[in-house]
């Protein structure tokens, strides 16, 4: 299936166990509701247990949602590389694993990118909900994935 995706979502993985139950039913969330993005996972070498447990939620296959399980250790920032160039969406988007993305939020983000000017590079937007801080607004960066860079 070819498709062209508005958005890749980068998602580096490391040591992050305790973090992964929240992100994976977020992330299936998103994929069964939004066809315009693309879910990039890069499983970097974890030695908390990290692939196993994500290996044993990924019994399901989602078009949209793609992973790789890297067989040796690199930086945080190779693995952002690493999944930029494995991207096919007209942007791309990082999402760490401790990162709630909200689908209603993404929704309005993707929304936005749709109707944006062509000259757009960065698009900023999310809620932040505390009981300490009220609700603020926190910026979400978005880059336009140019290829003669990468």
């Amino acid at each position: 299936m070819t498709t062209n995706y508005l958005i890749s979502i980068l998602v580096p993985i490391r040591n992050a166990g305790h973090y992964l139950d929240k992100k994976m039913l977020e992330l299936k969330k998103i994929a069964l509701n939004d066809n315009r993005v693309e879910i990039l996972i890069s499983l970097n070498k974890s030695t908390d247990g990290t692939t196993e447990k994500f290996l044993e939620y990924w019994q399901e296959n989602h078009y949209n949602i793609k992973y790789w399980i890297q067989d040796i250790e690199i930086s945080g920032g190779k693995q952002i590389e690493f999944l930029t160039r494995k991207s096919t969406g007209n942007w791309v988007m990082l999402s760490a694993v401790d990162d709630e993305l909200i689908l209603e939020n993404l929704t309005l983000v993707l929304n936005s990118l749709e109707a944006a000017v062509e000259k757009c590079s960065f698009l900023a937007t999310w809620e932040y909900d505390s009981e300490v801080h009220g609700k603020d607004r926190i910026s979400i960066g978005l880059s336009e994935k140019i290829n003669s860079r990468l």
